[in-house]
Order: C-alpha cells, then sequence, then structure tokens
C-alpha cells in the first residue's frame, strides 16, 4: 500500500536536485544489499527543518548505513555533530567506512549499541532528535530520549505509517507479522498527538509517513 499515490511521488522525485557521486553510491549499496534509508522526498521535507531550525546537536537512532547522518551534515555544512546508534554489526561497520571517506568524518559518532536495551545520554541536550529504527519501539525511544531534547528541539519520527498498514481500521486487516508493529505504533501516535502542552505533533504524509514533535516546555526534564 502506497501512502501517497505514485505519480506524485515520482513527481516530487523527479524535482528533486541530483545528489554528487558519493550520496548516489550510498544509496546505490542501500539498493543492492536492501538496507532501509530514508527516502529522497522525506530527505528533502527534513532539508528544510533543517535549514530553518539550524540544530547544532543532533541524536540519530538507527544508523543504518550513515546515510542520513551524513546527509544532516551535509545539509547544514558541517556546522553541527551527530551522535548516532546503530545494532547491527554489519550496518556499523559500513557506516563507519562511508563516514571515515567523508569530510564529516568529526562530526559524527557512531555509537554500537542496541537501543531497545536502553539509551545512556548522560547529561547530554540534543537540538534534534531522528527516531528512525524498529518500529515496534517508538515509544521507548520517544521515552528516552524526550528528556534530553532542549525546549523548541525537534524529534522527528520516520516511517510512522508503515507502508500504510498502521492506518488500517482493525489490525485483522493487518498482515499478521505486522500487528505488534501496528498496536504500538497507533498506540504511540495517539500518545504524539494528543493535545498537551508538552509538545506540539504534525502526522506527515510523505515517504512512508513522518511525526514531526516540537518540545514546548519551558525547563529540561532531566531527572
Amino acid at each position: 500500500m502506497e501512502i501517497v499515490e505514485k505519480h506524485v511521488e515520482n513527481y516530487i522525485k523527479e524535482h528533486i536536485p541530483t545528489k554528487d557521486s558519493f550520496f548516489c553510491e550510498m544509496e546505490q549499496y542501500a539498493k543492492e544489499y536492501y538496507v532501509p534509508i530514508i527516502s529522497p522526498e522525506s530527505l528533502r521535507f527534513l532539508e528544510t527543518i533543517l535549514l530553518l531550525h539550524k540544530p547544532k546537536k543532533i541524536l540519530e537512532i538507527g544508523t543504518a548505513i550513515g546515510y542520513s547522518a551524513l546527509n544532516f551534515c551535509r545539509i547544514l555544512k558541517g556546522d553541527c555533530t551527530v551522535t548516532t546508534y546503530e545494532r547491527n554489526q554489519k550496518r556499523y561497520d559500513t557506516a563507519k567506512a562511508f563516514i571515515t571517506r567523508s569530510e564529516y568524518s568529526n562530526n559524527i559518532d557512531v555509537v554500537y549499541s542496541d537501543a531497545t536495551e536502553g539509551i545512556d545520554l548522560g547529561d547530554a541536550i540534543y537540538d534534534m532528535a531522528f527516531i528512525d529504527a524498529g518500529k515496534s519501539q517508538y515509544q521507548f525511544f520517544f521515552d528516552q530520549i524526550y528528556p534530553h531534547i532542549k525546549k523548541g528541539g525537534i524529534l522527528v519520527s520516520d516511517n510512522v505509517l508503515f507502508r500504510g498498514e498502521v492506518c488500517q481500521k482493525s489490525e485483522l486487516d493487518v498482515t499478521k507479522r505486522n500487528r505488534t508493529i501496528y498496536r504500538r505504533m497507533n498506540n504511540y501516535l495517539s500518545f504524539l498527538m494528543t493535545e498537551n502542552n508538552r509538545f506540539h505533533t504534525s502526522l506527515i504524509p510523505i515517504g512512508d509517513g513522518m511525526a514531526v514533535t516540537i518540545k514546548m516546555e519551558d525547563e529540561m526534564t532531566l531527572r
């Protein structure tokens, strides 16, 4: 199931400028080895957010091959640092190799760790966080990360509509193996979209669905 009609998606992609050969190589690697990376239209949308917000410190859950982290640095012309978590050894090694070859090797810290077992962020505070990892764990990731986002900071959750299955009326309409994701992601989105004074969220039907959350609280919530 497509989130956006294919001809509309293709039209948008056709109008996105071509990246340099290094990023094209990463895209080809991802395609060849079936590594999920952020879609071109979602990345273009994030580029707008990054240019408006200009975050200095970014946290990412789900490095994959380092494609998003490197693009964040490219968009911000290296005026940022990215801390990114990856639990898959092969993807971690591949990300490290790509990052080492890039001009942003000093901007990105790749942490080999399973974020589903907990994220030790110490007293670090971030301007922006990007969640693109295990879909059934998004609420857990949010709860771990949220206290470390500054007021006015942004938390982006990618792929939240999960090929449209999250939008089905009942979990019985969803592929059996994805029903846990259906339940947990629907609970997560209901939580994000609840009116409150802590944060404000918009759900964007782009790529595979993206939720953009702005922290509204006056004070940090670190304990």
